[in-house]
């Protein structure tokens, strides 16, 4: 299930470089394994946004749900849906 709602960490990270949430010295790279690092303070301010936004109320079936509710949802439906599958029959 991350990558029908992927776009929601994606935007989260561009809201965050582009309101200064995060900035460019928040960011370290490792040198030793190629990967750049973000700063705890800065991962805690991160996730502080993201989980923001997984709280936030988007419309769905005609009613107010948050984020999370909705993944959830979306999770127990294609719970059901594969064990209803004839394949695993």
């Amino acid at each position: 299930m991350q990558e029908p709602f992927r776009w929601i960490a994606d935007v989260t990270v561009m809201d965050a470089l582009e309101s200064g949430v995060l900035d460019l010295p928040d960011f370290y790279f490792t040198g030793d394994d190629y990967r750049y690092r973000f700063e705890p303070e800065a991962k805690q301010r991160f996730l502080g946004l993201l989980r923001e936004r997984f709280s936030s109320a988007v419309s769905y079936r005609r009613r107010a749900f948050k984020w999370d509710t909705v993944i959830e949802q979306k999770t127990v439906e294609l719970v059901g849906w594969i064990s209803r599958s004839p394949l695993l029959s």
